[in-house]
């Protein structure tokens, strides 16, 4: 009996439909959906163009704005500017001022932003414009008080602008916003003019215990023997060694170190 063959011909012509690879799948795809994805390739381009634009304008926009702090700044200290170290320049706060608003209000999401807001605050103390003064130190502490070291700082101005005003408790409410916080560095000036103004009030020994606590955890302050002198004078425990110290004059200007402006990056 003969038996027939089958020709597998047929079996061969449907193989290669269920082989394709997935690289031929995706051709296929955007074949198929060839207007979707030029759409696509698009959008992405211009999310892509668009960002690195923002970011263009933005490194441009700061750099106008450092420059325009350090003009600010060399107006706030009375420093020279570049090619003039022969020149006698004085503060002008006034300018300062002008310019630090200006990058408040033409730069405000600038790094600059913050330091100006400080500055302008400082601008107005300078030129005895206490009320101002104090509202754009409020101000700074509403929008950075992310910023505890700046912060620090700024409570401590505004405690010797409630001073310059008479109002000893708004004074006295600032300082101790600076011992209340941890680890910034003006706690012993801090403590120092809480000290003073109970001792402005009559309340000796509430004074003594602030002195004490300088001479006990800020050793290596310059005021810590100012505070033990005061403690001896209110009549408080003081150690013998200190017994014999001269009266110290008592400190007319806040200690504030302000922060450096740098120049402009070129």
């Amino acid at each position: 009996m003969v038996y027939k063959i089958k020709s597998p011909a047929k079996r061969q012509l449907k193989e290669p439909d269920e082989f394709i690879t997935l690289f031929s799948r995706m051709i296929l795809y955007v074949r198929s959906h060839a207007r979707q994805f030029l759409v696509f390739l698009g959008v992405t381009v211009l999310v892509v163009s668009a960002i690195l634009i923002f970011f263009f304008l933005q490194d441009r926009a700061n750099q106008q704005a450092q420059a325009v702090e350090y003009e600010a700044s060399r107006y706030y200290h009375g420093t020279e500017a570049a090619g003039q170290k022969d020149a006698k320049v004085e503060p002008d706060y006034q300018k300062a001022l002008e310019r630090y608003q200006e990058i408040v209000t033409n730069y405000s999401w600038s790094p600059s932003a913050m330091l100006a807001q400080y500055y302008i605050g400082n601008s107005y103390f300078e030129l005895k414009n206490y009320d101002e003064a104090a509202r754009a130190y409020r101000k700074f502490i509403e929008k950075y008080q992310g910023n505890q070291e700046l912060t620090a700082l700024v409570y401590e101005r505004l405690g010797y602008t409630a001073l310059m005003q008479g109002k000893t408790q708004e004074a006295l409410d600032a300082f101790k916003k600076i011992v209340e916080m941890k680890g910034v560095k003006n706690q012993d000036q801090a403590l120092f003019e809480i000290g003073r103004l109970y001792e402005k009030m009559g309340q000796q020994n509430e004074a003594i215990e602030q002195y004490k606590t300088i001479t006990k955890n800020y050793v290596k302050s310059p005021l810590a023997i100012e505070a033990r002198v005061r403690i001896k004078n209110l009549g408080g425990e003081v150690p013998t060694d200190v017994k014999a110290l001269p009266q110290l004059p008592i400190q007319a200007e806040p200690a504030t170190k302000e922060p450096v402006q740098e120049a402009p990056k070129k």
